[in-house]
């Protein structure tokens, strides 16, 4: 299934700053701190987000920038931009309303199944994840992409700007870790974290240096013992009305 996106011109500094504004503007409208299933959560109201022409708008938006201009910075904030805002263009268009999961198929996972048009050429969910933000290796860009489950790392509250975008994946990783219901938690002298950490343990450094990764967030891991991972939810993170 390929979504097509108009192809619009745009002027880049206006353009840029209408995409910032935007954006801002649906989170804010769209998006609640809440706690569902006993885990807390920046949850997305899809319908409303849905029906806001300026989804569309950003949608066109990233269909439409020629990256060969971008610096470093510039690229890693559009592509995760562009993953979340797909991700929730994808729950948009398809209407899901209890898992991501379900918008996969026998032969396809979700993150391979749905294709959008970036510059004309069709891309993927997990191209995008694998193929392009994993190779920028910073293993804190796992935090700053958002899968539209419970248990991922929330939507940050504000579109990833070239500028800022060090200080802004330093945010989002600290914040997941402090999430005692998803990221981290520490009981009884013993710790537990996401499965995250389990599943790209490679761009960690591995176990050894995962653990010391999480430390120079949260440093009382290393007086606590490593017991395992905290189960993953894959329930949508909606708002239900």
């Amino acid at each position: 299934l390929i979504f097509f996106c108009i192809l619009m011109p745009f002027s880049f500094s206006q353009d840029e700053s209408d995409f910032i504004n935007d954006y801002s503007y649906l989170l804010k409208k769209n998006t609640s701190i809440e706690l569902k299933a006993n885990i807390l959560s920046r949850l997305v109201d899809y319908q409303s987000w849905g029906r806001d022409p300026k989804h569309k708008k950003l949608i066109d938006n990233i269909s439409s920038k020629k990256l060969s201009e971008f610096s470093k910075n510039e690229k890693l904030a559009y592509w995760i931009n562009s993953y979340n805002l797909l991700t929730i263009d994808l729950i948009i268009k398809t209407g899901e309303t209890k898992s991501i999961k379900n918008q996969g198929s026998l032969f396809k996972n979700v993150w391979k199944k749905h294709k959008w048009l970036i510059n004309e050429k069709p891309i993927t969910l997990h191209e995008i994840e694998h193929e392009i933000l994993r190779k920028f290796g910073d293993p804190r860009i796992h935090f700053a992409i958002n899968c539209a489950s419970l248990s991922c790392p929330d939507l940050h509250n504000e579109p990833f700007d070239a500028e800022k975008i060090d200080r802004q994946l330093d945010d989002v990783t600290y914040n997941f870790l402090k999430n005692n219901s998803k990221g981290l938690i520490l009981k009884g002298g013993e710790y537990f974290f996401s499965k995250i950490f389990k599943w790209f343990s490679k761009d960690f450094g591995g176990k050894k240096n995962t653990r010391q990764f999480i430390a120079n967030y949260m440093p009382e891991v290393k007086k606590n013992k490593f017991s395992g991972y905290i189960e993953y939810n894959w329930n949508l993170n909606n708002i239900v009305n």
